[in-house]
């Protein structure tokens, strides 16, 4: 309040000033009323004018103070008194500017009535003894600047100095019935400004109580759901990773199956035609199994056949054994034939003529000995011949029976072997057949699961789309739920603060 009429005082102060220095310009140029005032002014002796320049000066410095006054403390106590030098200064200026004119007298009143503007009584107090002063030291000392002539009455002095002190007076009055009234009305104001704080106070102390109570339930409250939002956020995440990894799945078995449902489409066309192959095998294998035992049926005669030509050997080798026999008797014979032939052809020449038909018949019988032995020799050294020939043979038989019998035994056990792959490729061809069918069943099944898969990653998706908007709406009911939670706390702080403040205010009116 006290800074604000500083600054306003201070604009009215300034303009007083210039009115003051507007005078003193009007002085110095004649332009006043009274051309005899302005002659006799003229005449001044240079101390009355020396004084009238320190008059001048004297609300210039005061209004400086009070600036600087403001700038260090716009609410020091000091300025209401530099202003009102300043102002009453400024009406002396006027009156010793206007060549003491009673006119300019007015001043004085119009100083005093701005002075009002504060309030103060010791203001006023001060403005009154400057301008009494003034009064009384110009009559005494330079009237010519104050009254403007050198014979002025002293009852006008005093009444000059009665009508200020009777307006001081009813100022000073009026301000002491203003304080009483108002002191009576702020005293009325401040009785039912107490009950009302009362009644404010009572219904804020409840209300506080109140807004406490439902403080602490709300934070409370906000700290259990911000605990239950904050498990449905992570339940929701760990939906939401679900969903993702069983779209994520649903979409990778997806591929699985229709890689597999391509393997099983190939499977079943394979199948079919291992199937017509397998059929075809197990009519080749029986016709196999037919040539196999055709051809046993032949190896076993050919042992057979073997087997006689083998004891026909042998028994070839029987009789080249008696012909090596018959032979050796042959040349036993052909030897004593031999030794006959000798003993005649000696017993024939003893005989001497009588005995040359012996000798000749001798010598017959002798080369057909030799001959007959050679014969049997030669006949002895083939049937050698013929004798190691058969036993070559007959090892060779042996062989070729030893042989023989391993091949039917092979042939046999071929026969057996085969007969056991005929019965394991007829049910090979079976099982074939029922995989045949069973990958049908499994391409049909696996293409109805495949549309199933399709409408699980639909499904997943749409439920991962949900859970994201869930998890949205989560966020931002747990930020709203935090948000309570601060403005619970706050609310809380703003009640304790409140209450202090009810304390304060109770104190300050002296409330019970």
């Amino acid at each position: 309040m006290l800074k604000e009429k500083n600054r306003v005082m201070l604009f009215i102060a300034a303009g007083i000033l210039l009115l003051s220095l507007l005078a003193h310009v009007l002085q110095s140029f004649g332009l006043t009323m009274a051309q005899a005032h302005h002659e006799h002014m003229m005449s001044l002796s240079s101390g009355l004018k020396a004084l009238n320049t320190v008059i001048l000066v004297l609300p210039i410095v005061c209004l400086l103070a009070a600036i600087a006054s403001m700038g260090l403390n716009r609410e020091s106590a000091s300025i209401p008194h530099f202003l009102t030098l300043s102002l009453t200064f400024s009406s002396m200026s006027i009156i010793a500017g206007g060549q003491g004119m009673v006119e300019y007298h007015f001043s004085i009143f119009m100083v005093l009535a701005i002075i009002l503007y504060y309030e103060m009584i010791s203001l006023l107090l001060i403005s009154t003894v400057l301008f009494a002063l003034q009064h009384v030291l110009g009559f005494l000392f330079f009237p010519v600047l104050v009254y403007g002539t050198n014979d002025y009455a002293f009852s006008m002095v005093l009444i000059h100095i009665i009508f200020v002190l009777l307006f001081i007076s009813a100022a000073t009055y009026q301000i002491v019935a203003r304080r009483a009234l108002i002191r009576g009305i702020e005293e009325k104001q401040s009785e039912r400004l107490k009950e009302t704080v009362t009644q404010i106070v009572d219904s804020i102390t409840e209300t506080s109580d109140k807004v406490l109570r439902n403080s602490r339930e709300l934070s409370g409250n906000a700290t259990t759901l911000n605990q239950l939002a904050e498990g449905v956020m992570q339940t929701m995440q760990q939906v939401d990773q679900t969903a993702y990894m069983q779209e994520h799945g649903a979409f990778t078995s997806r591929k699985v199956i229709e890689e597999m449902l391509r393997d099983i489409c190939t499977i079943a066309e394979t199948s079919a035609t291992v199937s017509d192959f397998s059929t075809a095998v197990a009519k080749e294998a029986d016709n196999g199994n037919e040539a196999i035992q055709k051809a046993v049926m032949q190896m076993r005669a050919m042992n057979a056949a073997v087997e006689n030509s083998s004891a026909k050997v042998r028994l070839l080798g029987e009789r080249s054994q008696e012909i090596d026999d018959i032979t050796r008797l042959i040349t036993d014979i052909a030897s004593q034939t031999n030794l006959l032939a000798l003993n005649a052809a000696i017993e024939a020449a003893r005989a001497g003529e009588h005995g040359r038909g012996f000798t000749v018949v001798s010598n017959e019988v002798r080369k057909l000995s030799e001959q007959t032995s050679e014969s049997a020799q030669r006949i002895a050294d083939l049937v050698q011949d013929i004798q190691e020939n058969n036993r070559i043979s007959i090892e060779a038989m042996d062989q070729v029976i030893a042989e023989a019998h391993f091949g039917n035994q092979a042939v046999a056990d071929a026969g057996t072997a085969f007969e056991r792959i005929l019965q394991s490729v007829r049910i090979v061809a079976d099982q074939i057949h029922h995989i045949s069918g069973a990958s049908q069943q499994m391409s049909a099944s696996t293409q109805q699961f495949s549309v199933s898969m399709d409408d699980i990653s639909r499904l997943s998706t749409e439920l991962s789309s949900s859970v994201k908007a869930v998890t949205g709406s989560s966020s931002e009911q747990n930020e709203l739920i935090s948000r309570s939670s601060e403005l619970a706390c706050m609310l809380e702080k703003l009640s304790d603060k409140l209450d202090q403040i009810i304390v304060s205010t109770k104190q300050n009116f002296q409330i019970g």
